[in-house]
């Protein structure tokens, strides 16, 4: 999955300047050797020339992204980009008004833009209580090095050095997180730097 957007039925209000952007993978055939399409077209299982477009619509797309996060600012719980089975955005919103399927409409081709409801908290309620308990947290767990939002599942994901031996004793600890923070929490574990040496 990536992070992105928007529209059918109705468009996204876009200004001109913005309608004009350009892209390196639409106007360049050559990108279609690029490492980035070679890397899209093994994850996503397209081909080299459907994955050149299918990057080249989500930079011709990033104005209506910019749109749709505007639109919804007061309901926004994620927005994403899932790659397979088919390209698509996703946005989800708190509460229970139900927004129909929209399309973006680039000179790459069209972006179905889903919307799923129900979400428990936007994605700045969240960054909001992730601020008021960082420091708190830098105490309570060792080894934190970093804390984000994952707007694909509402979660607050907090990265932790430390070593795979010691992710039991976390996830021991992971109710006392989750009622710091007042949120689900995720815990992400990658070596301690001296693991590396």
């Amino acid at each position: 999955m990536l992070i992105l957007m928007l529209s059918l039925g109705s468009s996204t209000d876009v200004s001109a300047a913005d309608s004009k952007r350009r892209s390196y993978y639409f106007e360049s055939r050559e990108s279609v050797a690029s490492v980035e399409v070679g890397m899209y077209a093994q994850e996503s299982g397209l081909s080299c020339e459907e994955a050149r477009l299918a990057l080249a619509r989500q930079e011709l797309a990033i104005p209506h992204i910019g749109a749709l996060r505007t639109e919804f600012r007061d309901r926004l719980a994620g927005l994403f980009w899932v790659r397979r089975p088919s390209q698509h955005i996703v946005v989800r919103l708190t509460g229970n008004d139900i927004e129909m399927a929209r399309e973006i409409k680039t000179e790459a081709g069209v972006v179905p833009v889903k919307f799923e409801t129900g979400a428990a908290a936007t994605v700045a309620q969240l960054a909001d209580k992730l601020n008021t308990a960082g420091p708190a947290l830098r105490r309570a767990v060792p080894g934190l090095s970093g804390t984000w939002v994952d707007e694909t599942n509402g979660r607050i994901v907090l990265d932790v050095a430390a070593p795979a031996a010691a992710e039991d004793s976390y996830e021991k600890e992971r109710r006392v997180i989750e009622n710091l923070i007042g949120s689900p929490v995720e815990f992400r574990f990658m070596p301690a730097p001296r693991d590396l040496m």
